[in-house]
Formats: C-alpha cells, structure tokens, sequence
C-alpha cells in the first residue's frame, strides 16, 4: 500500500470517528476529511487514475471550502488583511515614465 493511501485510510477513519462521536464540529471534521481526499487525490494522480483524482479533488475542494466557511480559515484571513494593507504597489519607474513620452512624441 502507497503511503498517501494509508495517510487518507487513516484520516478518513479519524474523521468518521470524530464526525460520529462529535469530537469536532463540523466544519472542522470537513478539513479532516478535505486532508484525506487530498491525500487520496494524489495517490490516484500517482497510480494514473484520473477519474478517481478528479473525484477525490473535488471532495477536498468540498470540504477545503466548508471548513473555511466554518471558520477554519481566520488566521489565513487575518494575516492576508494584514498583508493587503501593508502592501503598496509599486508605481512606474521615472526611467520608464521618460521612455514612454519620448514614445508619444
């Protein structure tokens, strides 16, 4: 057995588990479960097996997306605000503002 496949057997037994005990909540069984697919999604790329990949990766996009939407994305927003208000674009160089004139004329 591959090692992505024992890494998506083993979480997706763990995710069963915290989904019918109610270990998580659910949105954070949904990244468990996205981090399985994903694992899966690339054993079945390494085995050649396409229509099983692109299954499996809509799954884990499936559950990527619920888990976000759940709230398990809060610190990637924070530091992506935080990014977005420190970044400053960067203006046109003076060289090429000059070039481009000399182009108009």
């Amino acid at each position: 057995m591959d090692a992505f496949a024992v890494v998506s057997l083993t979480t997706s037994i763990a995710g069963w588990a915290c989904l019918l005990l109610r270990l998580l909540p659910l949105w954070r069984t949904a990244g468990v479960f996205a981090v399985a697919n994903l694992a899966s999604t690339v054993d079945e790329v390494l085995r050649g097996r396409t229509g099983g990949a692109m299954f499996n990766a809509a799954c884990c996009a499936f559950g990527a997306w619920q888990w976000w939407r759940g709230g398990g994305g809060g610190g990637t927003r924070r530091r992506l605000r935080a990014w977005r208000r420190a970044f400053r674009g960067v203006g046109v160089p003076r060289r090429l503002r000059e070039v481009r004139r000399d182009r108009a004329s």
